[in-house]
């Protein structure tokens, strides 16, 4: 009998060791981190959240299929703890950091520098959108403005309503002459949960 109790004891212990929980919106998952101003999907593993009561204090659940939850948070610098309760005792605990995501920032294709060749603006020739964070950066510009400036015609302005450059645009920058610059201005992108931000304006000067 002795025996058969303390498995008892151990049992419940062994099992909440096998759970795990992941927030699958960063590129890497096991990170306690919760992001402010998005939705965190959380997927949990060794275990069937559904059959628990799911909690997370300073922030909000939201239940999804697949044994995932979205936890929405906003107060950075503060801490986060998601819980799952059988009959109100707790089994199980996580806490995660609270941040901002950082400044997400665009530029064209990829680039990393002020100043390009014409040659390279047109290997890639849309706009990308950068984030240093752990954050899977799945946001997509929208439209933006592009004013081209050159030290012997006047200032125009290009539109684009996609993340590419217009057939205009690329004709325009094929035109410039070394010295230019082109300046991306009221960018809008999209993230995958449909909110719209704008990033804040670039300029490129043609080498």
């Amino acid at each position: 009998m002795k025996t058969f109790l303390i498995l008892l004891a151990v049992l419940p212990v062994f099992a909440n060791s096998q759970i795990k929980i992941f927030n699958i919106s960063l590129v890497d998952s096991t990170q306690s981190i919760l992001y402010t101003g998005i939705d965190n999907v959380i997927r949990f593993a060794g275990v069937n959240q559904s059959k628990f009561t799911r909690k997370i204090e300073k922030g909000m659940l939201t239940y999804l299929l697949d044994n995932r939850i979205v936890a929405r948070v906003s107060q950075p610098g503060d801490t986060a703890v998601i819980k799952l309760l059988d009959k109100n005792r707790v089994i199980f605990e996580q806490k995660f950091k609270i941040a901002e995501v950082p400044s997400l920032v665009a530029t064209v294709g990829h680039l990393n520098d002020s100043i390009a060749t014409i040659s390279r603006l047109l290997m890639n020739p849309f706009l990308t959108v950068e984030c240093l964070c752990y954050l899977k950066n799945d946001f997509r510009v929208i439209s933006s403005e592009m004013t081209v400036h050159s030290a012997v015609e006047s200032d125009f302005l290009l539109l684009s309503s996609t993340e590419r450059f217009t057939d205009e645009q690329i004709r325009t920058i094929k035109d410039c002459k070394s010295g230019d610059k082109l300046y991306f201005d009221n960018i809008r992108a999209i993230s995958p949960d449909s909110r719209t931000r704008k990033l804040p304006s670039f300029t490129i000067t043609i080498k």
